[in-house]
């Protein structure tokens, strides 16, 4: 159990850094925002949320990270988008009722200052 854990925090920092790198741009500035999006599922179910996953194209497929393989049957995206729905729209319909969707965002060291200076 503890080697799974080990696994899922690598996983989630390779997805962060490959938002890092993939998401560099002003994406405010389209009016995009980012979403992060967690499919979990049981190994009974992994080749048939896969298959779902492929049928809504290559391109729905490839823009997740999956910790299958490592025995956490989880897939991660970070998707940019104009809104929540268009990234739920983008999902097979069984996966749109168990997805997690969190609309997430980078701080900068001068917004970290300013919060800390109203507490």
């Amino acid at each position: 159990m503890k080697k799974q854990y080990i696994i899922l925090f690598i996983i989630v920092a390779m997805v962060n850094l490959l938002a890092f790198i993939g998401f560099a741009g002003d994406d405010k500035a389209k009016g995009e925002s980012k979403y992060m999006v967690v499919l979990s599922h049981t190994p009974q179910e992994c080749l048939t949320q896969l298959d779902r996953i492929n049928a809504k194209g290559a391109d729905v497929l490839n823009k997740f990270d999956w910790g299958c393989k490592s025995g956490v049957h989880t897939g991660y995206a970070l998707i940019k988008s104009q809104n929540e729905s268009e990234v739920i729209n983008m999902l097979p319909s069984d996966e749109k009722k168990q997805a997690e969707i969190v609309k997430v965002d980078k701080f900068t060291p001068e917004e970290l200052e300013k919060i800390h200076k109203k507490m």
